[in-house]
């Protein structure tokens, strides 16, 4: 692991956000906001104040691959560590990929109210992990995000008083910021008419379900390319059996399906293993016929 990975997990367990040495160069940067604009101009001829943009992975693969950016999952895969049984032994990540949405604010806006992202303040252990892309630069006028150190912590929602606590994250094109799922967090008003475009990107541990089923959204043609690391970051593995076919002969005596219900029985071993099968194996595998 990076030793800049290594710091950074650091600094997201001490104060619940981390400024990355990592940045996406500006020719990326520029390449998505080409890909994005173009696509909304197609919707809305007239920019609006704000635009946000849900499952941009759908619109091009490039888009997905931040998804399985190397930096980024050993950040996650640190970062989601806890005590766990260690005979359970299994190839299956404790996180996936949950979304990556865009949003541009392009003309002035007032302030973000603090918030949090995670839905569970103070979480322990945390459930979520964040990263947000500068795709343009972000100074004081251009409404940065802010964050309030160690907020992380505090087992209770931010209010109106605690936006005074919140620091300011400036950046060049291509910053990238990491935060916990708890950290308060907002932004700034924005003053002026330049366009601040983000990327966001959260992962969350593998049975917080996802806001958008990933798997079932990514066009077929994308998915077949994907290898098997792939697809267990983005989730794949991580959805119960849903398809009528045959059982696998070795599960005939355990497993049963009958009116869309499933029974499973035998000794608690063969339960217990049949069972992680069903809530962690790719949704094709187990398969039932009527």
């Amino acid at each position: 692991m990076k030793r800049t990975n290594v710091l950074a997990v650091s600094e997201l367990r001490r104060q619940g956000f981390a400024v990355l040495k990592k940045k996406l160069s500006k020719k990326k940067c520029s390449y998505f906001k080409k890909i994005l604009r173009k696509f909304n101009e197609k919707l809305v001829a007239k920019r609006n104040p704000i635009e946000f943009n849900f499952n941009i992975y759908c619109l091009n693969k490039d888009f997905l691959r931040l998804a399985f950016d190397k930096d980024f999952n050993e950040i996650a895969k640190e970062f989601f560590i806890y005590k766990k049984d260690k005979k359970l032994k299994s190839k299956n990540l404790d996180y996936h990929l949950n979304y990556i949405h865009h949003r541009c604010l392009n003309k002035p806006t007032p302030p973000q109210k603090l918030h949090i992202d995670g839905k569970i303040p103070g979480a322990n252990p945390e459930i979520s992990l964040h990263f947000i892309i500068y795709l343009d630069d972000v100074d004081k006028h251009n409404g940065p995000t802010a964050y309030v150190p160690r907020s992380h912590l505090i087992k209770k929602l931010p209010n109106k008083k605690n936006s005074s606590k919140s620091k300011p994250v400036f950046g060049k094109q291509g910053t990238i910021t990491a935060f916990s799922g708890s950290t308060w967090h907002g932004s700034t008003k924005k003053t002026n008419f330049k366009p601040r475009s983000i990327i966001l990107i959260k992962f969350s541990r593998w049975f917080i379900s996802q806001n958008f089923a990933v798997p079932y959204l990514i066009p077929k043609k994308m998915a077949k390319s994907l290898n098997d690391k792939e697809k267990r970051i983005l989730g794949f593995y991580n959805y119960p059996a849903i398809n009528p076919t045959k059982i696998d002969k070795k599960d005939r005596k355990n497993l049963f399906f009958k009116k869309n219900s499933i029974l499973l029985t035998g000794n608690a071993e063969k339960v217990n293993q049949i069972t992680r099968n069903l809530y962690r194996k790719k949704t094709q595998i187990y398969k039932f016929s009527p």
